[in-house]
């Protein structure tokens, strides 16, 4: 018994000799003991080869799933540092977008305040031209009043020309009265000599008055022979005064009716000058509005894309940390596994 608990399971329990029924039977429970503690053994060892094997099994698979995180873990880690160079890159190239939006936008304002100030520019000539055409419209009424007032002068002038012709007709018809009493004193002067010549001595008086009115009829046919040719010419130089005239009132007529057309195309020009010059005031308050917004754009544009860059570097930076402490935290998960299997 002692020999079968230290473990020496190789013993031969069997009396020797004949032995009592009481020893018969603790030989008996020794060798059911040793059969017992053989299996046990056998139990044991089996185990022992159990578990060793199960330990390399494990042990295998442990370094399987090592071997495996371990590449997989790489490739993330690959993954991650490339997206993360790229978010970088990204980063950076949203500031330089930023950067770009900002020149633009300033260029866009300049060439904007440039627009606006050619359009203060268009609507100052504008305005000026509006006053030109207010100054023209002015002058060409003024000129269609004149011409109006020069047609009835010379409507005037002609009437005035007419009585003038009239009164030298009449002047005329009083010409021939005269001419014709001078006619018959000749006659009377002529009757008055040819008597007194038959008076002798005595009518050498009467001669002499009949003489002087003789004398005095000659003078009266010669100064209206004269005065008729003078009004002759007065009244050729009226009748050409009358054509001047009548001429010149039709030319008076075509300058009004010229001046109406000049100030009505005047007043339809300053119209379209005036609705020119509004539309070119509305497109320079357009003008300053769209600058105004584009700079509140640009400025918010920048602002959020410069926060969006720190905010996708900032991450960026967290992110490499975090995956720098997790990988080494993996590693050493690894590593422990490694050591334990």
């Amino acid at each position: 018994m002692y020999e079968l608990a230290k473990g020496r399971l190789d013993i031969d329990a069997q009396p020797r000799g004949k032995v009592g029924p009481e020893l018969a039977n603790m030989y008996d429970a020794v060798n059911v003991f040793k059969s017992h503690a053989k299996e046990v053994e056998q139990l044991r060892l089996r185990e022992i080869e159990l578990r060793g094997q199960q330990t390399v099994d494990l042990r295998n698979n442990l370094l399987k799933i090592a071997s495996v995180l371990d590449e997989q873990i790489v490739k993330i880690f690959e993954g991650i540092s490339r997206d993360q160079k790229e978010m970088l890159a990204a980063a950076d190239g949203i500031e330089k977008l930023s950067l770009d939006l900002r020149n633009t936008a300033e260029k866009t304002s300049t060439g904007m305040d440039l627009a606006a100030s050619n359009v203060e520019q268009v609507t100052a000539s504008t305005q000026q031209l509006s006053k030109q055409f207010e100054v023209i419209l002015a002058g060409a009424r003024n000129s269609k009043d004149l011409s109006a007032s020069a047609v009835l002068k010379a409507k005037d002038g002609n009437l005035r020309i007419k009585s003038l012709e009239e009164q030298a007709v009449k002047i005329e018809e009083m010409l021939k009265v005269i001419q014709s009493i001078a006619a018959k004193t000749n006659m009377l002067a002529l009757n008055a000599t040819i008597e007194a010549a038959r008076g002798g001595s005595a009518g050498r008086g009467f001669a002499v008055v009949a003489g002087e009115v003789k004398s005095l009829a000659a003078q009266t046919a010669d100064a209206a022979k004269l005065i008729s040719g003078q009004i002759e010419g007065v009244r050729a130089e009226i009748s050409l005064t009358v054509d001047t005239i009548q001429q010149i009132s039709t030319v008076i007529n075509e300058l009004s009716v010229f001046s109406s057309q000049v100030a009505e195309n005047v007043v339809s020009q300053a119209a379209a000058t005036q609705q020119i010059s509004s539309l070119v005031e509305r497109v320079a308050l357009e003008i300053n509005a769209i600058g105004s917004s584009m700079k509140g754009l640009a400025e918010n544009a920048e602002q959020k894309t410069i926060a969006v860059s720190e905010s996708i570097s900032t991450a960026s930076r967290q992110t490499s940390a975090s995956i720098e402490l997790m990988g080494k935290n993996i590693g050493d998960t690894l590593q422990q596994l490694t050591g334990a299997a």
